[in-house]
């Protein structure tokens, strides 16, 4: 019976949770082996608070835009590059304060943002590449697929244009 208690209120937790991103710089003075381990913590960090991870990008070493100063125990450092990445998990709304509370504590983060986010992947396709035939190369055509609309002279397609225009 408590068991069966237990599966409803999980059931019910994940109805009511949100899924969420986190993009967090650490600190460049990590070593480059030691950078998983730290992505790791913060994923073990995410699961504490109830949190279950849907997909993450390990973090990679960037040129920052600006200089960002970051304040640890009197110390201020500033920082040009930094390790980024991040993380997509869903958890309730209430955790997510617990969560930002967990991560403020470790200094190997300096900088963090989480945001309510969608299950769908969004990230950014490449443009494909169209490739363009050389000049001079014409294209073949088949007369018999080729499709002719009426012609109209240039004041009936102005007046089409000034009909399909909103005002």
């Amino acid at each position: 019976m408590k068991e069966e208690k237990n599966t409803k209120e999980e059931t019910e937790e994940r109805a009511e949770a949100v899924i969420y991103e986190i993009g967090y710089h650490l600190i460049p003075s990590i070593a480059e082996e030691d950078v998983p381990a730290e992505a790791s913590t913060l994923k073990d960090t995410i699961e504490s608070v109830g949190g279950m991870i849907l997909s993450d990008e390990n973090p990679k070493s960037r040129q920052l835009a600006y200089s960002i100063d970051h304040v640890v125990a009197n110390v201020k450092n500033v920082y040009d590059t930094a390790y980024f990445g991040w993380i997509k998990f869903f958890v309730t709304p209430d955790a997510v304060a617990r969560l930002k509370e967990a991560i403020e504590i470790n200094h190997n983060v300096f900088r963090f943002l989480i945001v309510k986010t969608v299950r769908e992947d969004t990230l950014a396709k490449r443009p494909v590449r169209i490739r363009q035939k050389p000049t001079g190369e014409k294209e073949k055509t088949d007369a018999s697929t080729e499709t002719k609309g009426p012609v109209l002279s240039t004041e009936e397609l102005d007046k089409t244009i000034e009909n399909l225009v909103i005002e």
